[in-house]
């Protein structure tokens, strides 16, 4: 099986130089060796997510993240937990709107035999109807937990008003009608894994402490043998243009709980390499920093909230900026509301140059600090290097947050920060 070497990025914002391999199934795999004694982290990023789905298979890529757990058609669920238990491993997985990522930090020793297991699920994923029937019963009981939720309600209130069209506006779990067909829907749940868990979706990164050529030699002999859909993919879903603000008021009866503010503005999808990005980025750090102006008159001075917490989630398609504001009283909430919109007025017309030198400053240490093991660094090379991007575009987003102006604040906060492009949630419940 013939193997492409892409390149390698120098080491810049990340601690060390990071190696692109492509396999000719066109499966690609980042190494980023460190100096991390006896640790290296496994990353499988798989670009599966509810963006991938339709209104016939809601619910199908969190679905296969449980799936997955059954193991191969040689290695049974208890079995391959027996395995990783063995290994010594940290194991989670998650899935939500762009990708499916399975995550596993162990003793170095121990990394051959993870690249066999995974690679073994992965290729030759098994589970009957009663594995089916399991899987469903344990989403439906985390979708029931997230219905008990205020804070998860009301913000899928917010994305289903703000989306649509686009998969982006329902649930990662699905509705409950949705989890409750899965059972009866076993045909159509293995044709999606067969149509998007191939390996030109899939990327495997892995960093810390380890041995290129032998990794890289059997991720080659585990993987290459991964064949492609013979079936092209059915197209993505396009959310058509916001022309007005949206609104979306959700009450809560289950009990006493604190009056919610949500507030989100239609961006583009996250490009590394685009500056209005890192512009971006940089409004959400003048907006939730602790020098922040908007976070010192709602918490300090005028004491109008508990605590406020969003920002930009970095999905591939059309994005929702998020400010999630918990206010102590409902009779507040339109006080709240106007005190973001007066803040990003005043960051339409720029902002102090010492307060941006500050804020740029203090984050970019902060994220740089944060690099400091192979969990972290694979994580980063991971999120950034989506849409097959090199790693190179992570040096290549930083410089350009480093180079952000006042002036291209007030672009963006001018461009994307608009009336037409907001959606607007509420949640009032018991006192």
């Amino acid at each position: 099986m013939f193997l492409l070497l892409f390149g390698a990025a120098q080491a810049g914002v990340l601690p060390t130089e990071v190696q692109v391999h492509e396999l000719s199934n066109g499966l690609t795999v980042y190494l980023a060796p460190m100096d991390t004694p006896g640790v290296v982290a496994w990353q499988t990023w798989m670009e599966v997510g509810v963006r991938n789905e339709t209104a016939e298979s809601r619910g199908y890529a969190h679905l296969q993240t449980r799936l997955l757990d059954n193991g191969s058609e040689t290695l049974g669920q208890e079995q391959y937990e027996e395995q990783i238990l063995l290994t010594g491993a940290e194991e989670s997985s998650w899935s939500w709107l762009d990708n499916s990522v399975f995550h596993i930090t162990v003793p170095s020793e121990h990394l051959p035999t993870v690249i066999m297991l995974e690679a073994n699920r992965f290729l030759h994923l098994d589970w009957d109807d009663a594995d089916l029937e399991l899987a469903a019963g344990g989403i439906q009981g985390s979708h029931n937990m997230q219905a008990a939720n205020p804070v998860e309600r009301l913000t899928q209130e917010v994305f289903g008003t703000a989306f649509s069209s686009h998969p982006y506006g329902w649930p990662a779990l699905g509705y409950a009608e949705d989890i409750g067909n899965h059972p009866k829907e076993g045909k159509d749940i293995r044709a999606f894994y067969d149509t998007w868990y191939r390996p030109s979706t899939t990327r495997i990164v892995v960093a810390g402490d380890f041995d290129v050529e032998a990794t890289l030699t059997q991720i080659q002999l585990s993987y290459g043998v991964w064949p492609e859909p013979k079936t092209a993919a059915p197209p993505l879903a396009i959310e058509p243009e916001q022309t007005e603000t949206r609104r979306t008021d959700t009450g809560w009866t289950e009990g006493a709980v604190s009056p919610r503010l949500m507030m989100g503005w239609k961006i583009p999808g996250f490009d590394p390499e685009d500056k209005d990005s890192a512009a971006i980025q940089v409004v959400q750090d003048l907006l939730f920093s602790e020098v922040a102006d908007l976070r010192g008159d709602l918490v300090d001075t005028r004491s109008l909230i508990y605590g406020m917490e969003g920002g930009s989630y970095r999905f591939a398609d059309a994005q929702l900026f998020m400010l999630d504001l918990e206010v102590k009283h409902k009779d507040d909430l339109k006080v709240v509301e106007k005190a973001v919109l007066e803040a990003l007025g005043v960051l339409s017309t720029g902002v102090q140059e010492e307060q941006l030198l500050l804020v740029r400053g203090h984050a970019l240490a902060e994220y740089r600090l944060g690099l400091d093991n192979p969990y972290a660094v694979a994580d980063t090379i991971g999120r950034f290097t989506y849409g097959g991007r090199g790693p190179e575009v992570i040096d290549t987003f930083f410089r350009n947050y480093a180079e952000v102006t006042a002036e291209d604040v007030a672009r963006v906060v001018q461009t994307w920060f608009r009336p037409e492009g907001l959606t607007v949630g509420t949640l009032i419940g018991a006192e």
